[in-house]
């Protein structure tokens, strides 16, 4: 019975770690005035949801524990970039008041930011609360899960490119006790590249291929639009 069940569980588990290093940078999920525990259950209740959606697909397999720690790290990884990707948007708007509070003399208006636990001048924070506030009005909080899910389709759990280079560095250290005169260091640093780049190329193909249909439909969407402005000024 367990032994049926730990596949599930560790698309689960990985699931939920994406997850939790998305909520800790996504705008919105890592203010500081929600509770630790309130982002955990979050963390653990999307991660429910989101591997229930993907165990259909084979789940990742690892013969160790220690094989399986690098797909943790890749999966803290992916999910911290999904998260702080977003993130920056909101940063360039805070960026954007601190500039202005400069201009008009506001910069030593300071008060506590709560989102942050620092401090932050006024017109800084209002705009950051504004963008924050249009960001959740226009369903932003459901495009960044749609996202999320998205990139499990994207970028499967466990896919090996990290994974393969761990391996390469685990043959190259066996090589190393086995054969001490070889130089591993001078023929580890191409080694790891191939397959690192070769990983890439692969696994990376499919988020190369949807990013050129979004673009497609994104230009098809925009000359659609400028065709029907150009039929109602024509008719003006």
């Amino acid at each position: 019975m367990a032994d049926a069940l730990l596949p599930d569980f560790t698309t689960w588990l990985l699931a939920m770690v994406r997850v939790v290093a998305m909520l800790a940078f996504a705008p919105a999920f890592s203010a500081q005035t929600v509770p630790v525990t309130v982002r955990l259950y979050l963390a653990v209740a999307i991660g429910a949801v989101m591997g229930a959606q993907i165990l259909p697909a084979p789940p990742p397999q690892f013969a160790t524990v220690g094989l399986y720690m690098p797909a943790i790290l890749r999966e803290l990884a992916f999910g911290a970039i999904i998260g702080f990707g977003v993130g920056l948007l909101f940063e360039a708007v805070r960026f954007a008041g601190d500039v202005l509070d400069v201009q008009v003399g506001l910069a030593q208006a300071t008060a506590l930011d709560p989102t942050t636990q620092n401090q932050a001048a006024i017109i800084s924070r209002a705009s950051y609360f504004v963008a924050l506030v249009l960001f959740l009005q226009l369903d932003g909080h459901h495009w960044l899960l749609a996202g999320l899910h998205r990139s499990f389709e994207l970028i499967p759990l466990g896919a090996p490119v990290m994974a393969a280079v761990f391996l390469t560095d685990l043959a190259f250290g066996f090589i190393a006790r086995v054969v001490p005169q070889m130089n591993v260091f001078l023929v580890g640093i191409p080694a790891k590249l191939m397959v690192g780049l070769g990983g890439a190329e692969y696994f990376g193909s499919p988020a190369g291929i949807y990013c050129g249909t979004a673009t497609r439909g994104y230009a098809r969407a925009h000359e659609r639009t400028g065709a029907a402005d150009g039929g109602r000024v024509e008719s003006l």
